[in-house]
């Protein structure tokens, strides 16, 4: 849970800052840059998911190892991680989806996102764990699946005739203009959200402490 939530606080970071500089173009009247600005955060986003999905996977062994040597517990944190941390781009393109939609005013779409991923992971757990017998895995595939369920839904949206923004590839080249606003808006939400990675990891090691792995 703490390397998922250090996932979670690098991509709602990012998003927050593409969000904000999305709405300081479009409250300029600026409408192209605002169209360059979702461009690039959304190149940007992927290239930190497949960052992510690497630096993660491989940290995981290490990090378990940490808390734990039972070889059991080792072997359900990797069959989990190994899965969840490998879709981390749908993680972070979802995410940047929803933070585009907010910038824009359509908070309706926005929470829809949300809404579908968390209905989706509710049906989604109990069939792949208890009628699939997929256990953690099944865990982690729900988490997956339901995620790519938001990424989907705010796409087609994107896609759609109601939407005033456009992928276009001219809009993709990283400009310093977007790029280095983003990360430092993005700095405060990231630092708040990767605290809690921090946190986590000391109650983990005060439960293995005074209740071991049971705990």
């Amino acid at each position: 849970f703490p390397v998922q939530n250090f996932i979670n606080a690098v991509t709602i970071g990012f998003s927050i800052g593409v969000n904000a500089v999305i709405s300081y173009f479009l409250g300029a009247q600026e409408q192209e840059k605002a169209n360059s600005a979702a461009s690039q955060g959304l190149l940007l986003s992927a290239i930190h998911g497949v960052i992510l999905t690497v630096g993660c996977i491989a940290a995981m062994p290490a990090f378990l190892r940490m808390f734990t040597d039972d070889e059991l517990v080792i072997s359900l944190g990797l069959r989990y991680s190994n899965i969840a941390f490998a879709f981390a781009v749908v993680i972070a393109l979802g995410m940047c989806f929803e933070k585009i939609y907010q910038a824009v005013g359509k908070m309706t779409v926005a929470m829809v996102c949300v809404l579908s991923g968390c209905i989706a992971n509710i049906i989604l757990d109990p069939v792949f764990i208890f009628a699939f017998n997929m256990g953690v895995r099944g865990a982690a595939l729900a988490t997956i699946l339901s995620q790519a369920v938001s990424a989907v839904w705010v796409l087609k949206f994107l896609t759609g005739p109601k939407t005033k923004w456009r992928l276009r590839a001219v809009n993709l080249r990283p400009r310093a203009k977007v790029v280095l606003p983003s990360l430092a808006l993005g700095m405060s939400p990231f630092i708040m959200q990767a605290t809690e990675s921090l946190i986590t990891v000391c109650f983990n090691s005060s439960l293995l402490k005074y209740g071991g792995d049971i705990a």
